[in-house]
């Protein structure tokens, strides 16, 4: 919207250091300038991984296989899962047909 601050920042530049990026709003009343707002950043497919495992663990175990077939579908790389598998804590047991992956008990059902 008109209010949303704006960033302005120089990408190219031969003759000098870059200098510091600004902030910019435009107001009903003209230009305000501002300090520059956070560079914006996207998300790591390991906090997607991290995100999706949870979403998918929230309500309990699930079979590893299961798990894997969901990553597939998303595009993300297994070894990209069990980073994000480590940096939450999941454990991994043995069932009756095969492996169940569990969240930690303090993050079961959030």
């Amino acid at each position: 919207g008109l209010n949303s601050p704006l960033r302005i920042q120089n990408i190219k530049n031969n003759l000098a250091r870059f200098p510091e990026p600004i902030g910019l709003q435009i107001t009903e009343s003209g230009l305000v300038f501002t300090d520059a707002p956070e560079t914006p950043r996207e998300e790591t497919q390991t906090e997607k991984a991290m995100g999706l495992l949870e979403s998918l663990l929230s309500d309990g175990a699930k079979p590893s296989a299961e798990i894997k077939k969901e990553f597939e579908g998303a595009g993300i790389s297994w070894n990209t899962v069990t980073t994000a598998k480590k940096k939450l804590f999941i454990t991994a047991k043995k069932g009756a047909v095969g492996w169940y992956w569990q969240l930690p008990e303090s993050r079961v059902g959030k």
